[in-house]
């Protein structure tokens, strides 16, 4: 929460997941950090990984891949397909669960704690 708090001073904070809305706004409401915009699996119509979550995405935001940084602790459900769309900026946060793809460049980090300093800002 604190770290997510210390980003959301610096960038607007954004949630896609893999769930109902209801589920997803529940997320955000645990998290304590101040999301702009939560984006559920319902309101898109599909799941990651499929592409079109992340055109959904873009389309909602406004952006292009180039103006994001895409934070997940999946490769295989986030960050595969974050690389196939073209989005430079990509954070592993390793749990433990997956496999580390380092291929497909991402930063990898093990403590959400350390997200902000990938920003230029100080660890909370």
């Amino acid at each position: 929460t604190e770290a997510l708090n210390r980003l959301a001073e610096e960038v607007p904070l954004v949630i896609i997941t893999n769930s109902d809305t209801a589920h997803a706004v529940r997320l955000a409401e645990n998290l304590k950090a101040p999301f702009e915009v939560v984006i559920s699996a319902e309101e898109m119509g599909v799941y990651k990984p499929r592409l079109r979550a992340f055109e959904y995405t873009f389309d909602k935001l406004g952006v292009t891949p180039d103006e994001i940084v895409h934070v997940s602790a999946s490769p295989m459900y986030d960050l595969r397909s974050a690389a196939i769309m073209g989005i430079k900026n990509k954070v592993y946060v390793d749990r433990g669960f997956e496999h580390d793809e380092h291929w497909l460049g991402y930063e990898r980090i093990t403590d959400i704690a350390d997200l902000p300093v990938l920003f230029g800002l100080p660890r909370p």
